[in-house]
C-alpha cells in the first residue's frame, strides 16, 4: 500500500484488532468493566467523556471546607505490573490544597487501585473515613 492511499475506518480496524485480544483497554457499560479488542472503539468511548468519574469528595474542617480533595476515577487501562493478576483498572487519589499543615501533606497524592467499580466504590469511602479520622484527630489537638 502507498503513502497516497487512504486507509478506511474499516480497513484499519481490522488492522488493529485480534479477536479476543484487548491488551488490557476495558470500558464501562453500566458499572460493568467489560474488555474492548477494537483500539478505536476504545479510543472513541474514552475520547466521548463516558462519565468515568466514579466519586468525587471534598473535605476538610470548618476553617478550611475543601482542604482535602478524593478523587476515584476508572481509568480504562490495565494498571498492573504483574501478568495474570487482576487488571487495576480503577484509581483513587488524593489531593492536598497547599497552605496546610505538614500531616495533612502525607495524605497528599496517594494512590490506591483496584478491579471492580463496587471495590471502587469502597476504595473511596475508606479513603475519605481515613481523613476524616485525620480531620476529627487534629481538631482534638488544637
Amino acid at each position: 500500500m502507498s503513502d497516497e492511499e487512504e486507509l478506511d475506518y474499516e480497513q484499519l480496524r481490522a488492522m488493529v484488532i485480534k479477536e479476543k485480544d484487548h491488551r488490557g483497554r476495558y470500558v464501562l457499560k453500566d458499572g460493568e468493566v467489560v474488555a474492548e479488542p477494537d483500539l478505536l472503539e476504545w479510543g472513541k468511548w474514552m475520547e466521548a467523556g463516558h462519565n468515568r468519574r466514579i466519586a468525587h469528595t471534598y473535605l476538610g474542617t470548618d476553617k478550611k471546607p475543601e482542604q482535602f480533595r478524593v478523587s476515584t476515577v476508572f481509568l480504562g487501562l490495565d494498571h498492573s505490573l504483574n501478568e495474570g493478576s487482576k487488571p487495576l483498572l480503577f484509581e483513587t487519589m488524593v489531593f492536598v490544597e497547599e497552605g496546610f499543615s505538614d500531616g495533612a501533606k502525607e495524605f497528599d497524592m496517594h494512590c490506591v487501585r483496584c478491579s471492580t467499580f463496587e471495590e471502587a466504590q469502597e476504595q473511596h469511602v475508606e479513603v475519605c473515613d481515613g481523613i476524616r479520622d485525620y480531620l476529627s484527630f487534629q481538631e482534638l489537638t488544637e
